[in-house]
């Protein structure tokens, strides 16, 4: 999480409503370094089923142990969690804070799980409903 940027403080490292996704190959174990640099609010986030409307809150993740302690809290400024899982089913997943109304104001990015790639990556996408 990154202070300003677009959205306010409600991003991902400047990313707000899907601009970014991050693909890993289907069975790639994925570990997450989460810290929230936001000197005011807290923050979480999970990996959650591609779904609109967004929810307003926490829900499942989509794989065991895809989310931030403290999830519907969140962590407070400078704090930091680790999300480690398996990437076993293919599809489409929102990275999203579970804090009630960050995620659904915008505090979301695209994570996608292919069959068809062999390495993780990053890109700029498109915002806009999931």
């Amino acid at each position: 999480m990154r202070r300003g940027g677009l959205n306010g403080a409600l991003n991902f490292n400047g990313f707000r409503d899907g601009g970014l996704t991050l693909t890993v190959p289907v069975g790639w174990t994925v570990v997450m370094h989460f810290r929230n640099h936001d000197g005011m609010l807290p923050h979480s986030a999970e990996i959650i089923a591609d779904t609109h409307p967004l929810p307003t809150g926490p829900v499942a993740p989509a794989f065991p142990r895809a989310f931030t302690l403290r999830l519907d809290q969140g962590l407070i400024s400078e704090q930091t969690d680790d999300l480690r899982f398996i990437a076993d089913k293919g599809g489409s997943y929102l990275i999203f804070c579970g804090v009630p109304g960050h995620g659904a104001a915008g505090m979301w990015v695209r994570f996608e799980v292919s069959g068809s790639v062999q390495k993780p990556s990053l890109a700029a996408t498109p915002a806009g409903k999931p």
